[in-house]
């Protein structure tokens, strides 16, 4: 647990403020999970996340603020028989504590977890926070920034796969299904 909030503390994700009067203050919850390689435990986790369902609509989010792109099969699927056509080798990435790497969009403010806070302050949330609604499009919007800048286009009939091609799509016959013109890579349409 102590490793949670450090690592909340060293990102910045939270402020401490004198409780306000007038705001909805959010309530926090511990979740653990054991982590096991080959059948055996290596490792216990704790996550403080956020219990979202007494955020407020209007005050802690805006519903229109709620929609984070997901990844659906079929175009992973295809994904990967192109991988497999073309001999790449196929990466994935994990990034640790990912929801607290994205901006808030407004005020968000949670009480402290037991023992870690003087009593009359809140957390005023900096950065995402699992459990709030509003999380999965604060990481989302971070992650489409972060892939724009080193220069992955992001495909516009499904928005989760921002990494489907690099700088300007693939021309001429070495191209998938021999497409011949530049525009966004989109392994369905093509």
């Amino acid at each position: 647990m102590d490793a949670e909030i450090d690592n909340m503390r060293r990102l910045n994700a939270f402020k401490e403020v004198p409780c306000p009067n007038s705001k909805n203050i959010i309530t926090p919850k511990w979740v653990f999970r054991h982590k096991y390689e080959n059948s055996s435990l290596t490792k216990h986790e704790a996550r403080l996340v956020a219990r979202g369902f007494t955020q407020v609509s209007g005050v802690d989010y805006r519903e229109a603020h709620l929609y984070a792109p997901v990844v659906r099969l079929e175009p992973f699927r295809v994904l990967i028989s192109i991988a497999a056509l073309f001999d790449h080798d196929p990466r994935q990435f994990h990034v640790s504590a990912a929801y607290i790497h994205g901006d808030t969009d407004g005020e968000a403010y949670m009480e402290p977890p037991p023992g870690y806070e003087p009593e009359g302050t809140v957390w005023l949330l900096q950065w995402g926070l699992y459990g709030l609604k509003q999380a999965g499009r604060i990481w989302n919007e971070k992650l489409k920034a972060a892939m724009e800048e080193l220069g992955f286009m992001q495909c516009q009939r499904h928005p989760p796969y921002s990494a489907l091609a690099i700088g300007e799509a693939p021309t001429g016959p070495s191209a998938p299904f021999g497409s011949t013109t530049k525009r966004e890579w989109d392994p369905v349409s093509n």
